[in-house]
Order: structure tokens, then sequence, then C-alpha cells
């Protein structure tokens, strides 16, 4: 008899803002994005970074513990500031950003 073993992913979706803790520059901004993505497809991350004036906006989603441990290096990040979860969703079926 051949057991098949069903992993059921439980994802997660997490909306927040900060502010700039400091003035960066584009490039900053821009080397920012390109680690961010490498980290995320090592984690199995995805969503979507905007940045307005001194703010960041994030949507971020995935796995419900690789998502909690990256929201903790967040709020350690020392380019953050006041930051604000705008929505938290738990057992989401499928992600809105899929790369």
């Amino acid at each position: 008899m051949i057991q098949i073993l069903y992993i059921i992913l439980i994802m997660k979706r997490v909306t927040y803002i900060s502010h700039f803790a400091k003035t960066l520059t584009k490039e900053e901004i821009n080397q920012i994005g390109e680690i961010s993505v490498r980290n995320n497809q090592r984690d199995g991350l995805t969503g979507v970074l905007f940045t307005y004036k001194n703010i960041f906006y994030q949507i971020i989603e995935g796995p419900e513990d690789k998502l909690d441990a990256r929201l903790e290096k967040i709020l350690q990040d020392p380019r953050h500031r006041d930051i604000y979860i705008l929505k938290v969703e738990k057992n989401i079926p499928e992600r809105k950003y899929s790369n």
C-alpha cells in the first residue's frame, strides 16, 4: 500500500506601513528591493513593496512561520520607525502575488 502525505500549507498575508527612520537614496531603496527579492524567494514569500516620500507600504504573504520570522526582522530593522500593521489575513487559500 502506498501512503501519500499531503502537506497543508497554511499561508498568511500581512499589510503594513512604516516611516523611513532616515532619508534613503533611490540606490538604497533599490538595494533593499533586490535583497528582499532574494530573501523572499529563498523563504517562499511573495508580495509587493512600495515607497512614497518617506513611507514604506508592504503586503507580504507566504507560509505563516516564515512570514512571522520576516516580520520580526522588519520590526527590528533600524531603517523602519512607526510600524503599523494595517491588516493580517490568516489561512489564505491562495496568493495574490505569485512572484
